[in-house]
């Protein structure tokens, strides 16, 4: 048996929605205070079986002898006629297997033609945000495996499928420039399990160096459900704020820096 036939790929349903968390979170055992972990999760289970009502499975897992070892999480953008592609997870152990090329190929191949969502029409495009994660295949050689190429701006990634089309990334407005030197705004983006960890962890980094800032949550899915790329977006002084992920020292310069080095 080879590889690529040891990996299934099925769509997530309610019944395996909880399999996501495996591969999104395999750390999740090792943490003593789960809280914020496990309340991410519940929201975007939330989130994920409401647009599934609304649009039908939007991500896909990989199984490797019954096990869910990889991922891949989409949403339309009916306004732009475009797919996005979230993210695509692997499991540390199964990277470099054909796991990711298996779930992507898979998306494009279900994807590029007519969709319910839009009028039974094709997507223009697939775009992507595709993001490294230290140690794996970089995902922008995956994607531009498969024909991804940069738009204008550099990012997001795009693979035209309508004949000619080019993507241009338009910011969202909704949410960017509401921030000032006294405000914060922070995005709750339930798409996410990591949402409620990047809302606390910027909360806690806000109190402890600058306790006088007040801080917005916006939750992006109530503003639009189309509000593009924010999973740890947060802004102060109307600039952006490091990722959440990054050292708590490099997020505490950076607030700083937004400040103007009043700090």
């Amino acid at each position: 048996m080879n590889i690529q036939e040891k990996i299934q790929i099925k769509d997530v349903l309610q019944e395996n929605l909880s399999d996501l968390d495996k591969i999104c979170m395999p750390f999740l055992n090792k943490v003593k205070d789960k809280s914020n972990y496990l309340a991410g999760i519940e929201k975007r289970n939330n989130w994920y079986l409401n647009m599934m009502e609304k649009y039908g499975p939007l991500a896909k897992i990989a199984y490797w002898d019954n096990c869910p070892v990889g991922m891949i999480q989409f949403i339309p953008r009916t306004s732009e006629q475009i797919i996005d592609i979230q993210c695509v997870f692997i499991l540390d152990k199964f990277a470099g297997k054909g796991v990711g090329s298996s779930l992507l190929k898979k998306v494009i191949d279900e994807l590029s033609g007519p969709q319910v969502y839009f009028d039974n029409k094709p997507p223009k495009a697939l775009t992507t945000w595709a993001f490294d994660i230290p140690g794996l295949l970089p995902q922008k050689k995956l994607f531009k495996k498969f024909g991804f190429v940069k738009s204008q701006s550099g990012r997001p990634l795009y693979l035209p499928i309508e004949k000619g089309y080019e993507y241009f990334y338009m910011p969202d407005k909704k949410i960017r420039g509401l921030s000032s030197d006294k405000k914060a705004i922070t995005v709750l983006d339930t798409s996410c399990p990591f949402c409620v960890f990047t809302i606390n962890r910027y909360k806690k980094i806000f109190k402890e160096i600058a306790p006088e800032i007040t801080i917005e949550i916006v939750n992006k899915f109530e503003v639009s459900s189309e509000t593009k790329r924010m999973i740890d977006f947060c802004e102060l002084n109307k600039k952006k704020i490091v990722t959440a992920f990054a050292k708590e020292e490099v997020i505490k310069e950076s607030i700083k820096a937004t400040l103007g080095n009043k700090k």
